[in-house]
């Protein structure tokens, strides 16, 4: 993540975000705590499903990164118990997965996951996901002054926003989730949806795509339009 992406702190008056980590291996859990501690999230953890439960039910978090192969209790297991037990203060339950190929994403969904991240995690995908999600909105680190990100400054996309703006919501979702996967191919399969007299912006977005710099188009549209 380049220095003018980085971020460095939630921007302030916006509520509390519990964010609760049920993932038994130990280095998965350390990332994901020092990757969102220091920036202003509350976090907790829980090694397995069982303690995800119990953690949830004491500490109502809005969100839980939930792996889903776990000891004791797995996260499937563990999602389901949630969903069935929660009431209106259901959260969001992201899954943790090392194989997202698409009948793991289709069982994923099926059981009561809002979304999933792979593993590897990648930093920005995770704030993306916090951003799409709850709404979260940040500070970020440009030539080591802190400024908030209203401008897309550091972003290699320099047509203006107003031709994204005429897409439909759900074109510029879909567009998002494609870049958060990687899914290059569908990423360029949506943007031929784009019209032929935005060719400055079709030809910007497919130079990222294939040059595989997903966390540009990722932070674009998250910043701009997830949690407008």
């Amino acid at each position: 993540v380049s220095a003018a992406q980085r971020v460095i702190s939630l921007e302030p008056e916006q509520p509390t975000y519990r964010i609760l980590i049920v993932e038994d291996h130990w280095e998965s859990r350390q990332l994901l705590v020092e990757l969102l501690h220091p920036v202003g999230f509350e976090v907790q953890i829980a090694t397995n499903g069982e303690e995800g439960i119990e953690a949830w039910r004491s500490w109502q978090p809005q969100l839980i990164f939930m792996d889903i192969r776990m000891p004791v209790m797995d996260g499937y297991r563990a999602t389901q118990q949630i969903r069935a037990l929660a009431q209106e203060q259901s959260p969001i339950i992201i899954a943790i997965t090392s194989n997202a190929f698409e009948e793991d994403r289709v069982s994923i969904l099926s059981i009561g996951c809002n979304d999933f991240i792979s593993k590897p995690f990648q930093e920005e995908v995770i704030f993306a996901k916090l951003a799409e999600h709850l709404g979260a909105r940040y500070i970020y680190e440009n030539s080591g002054n802190s400024v908030f990100k209203d401008t897309i400054a550091a972003s290699s996309i320099n047509q203006p926003i107003d031709s994204l703006i005429e897409m439909p919501r759900a074109w510029i979702v879909q567009l998002h989730q494609a870049a958060i996967q990687g899914r290059d191919a569908l990423i360029l399969e949506l943007i031929s949806d784009i019209p032929t007299t935005h060719t400055e912006l079709r030809q910007e977005l497919e130079t990222l795509a294939k040059s595989f710099q997903f966390e540009e188009i990722i932070h674009l549209i998250s910043t701009h339009f997830l949690h407008s």
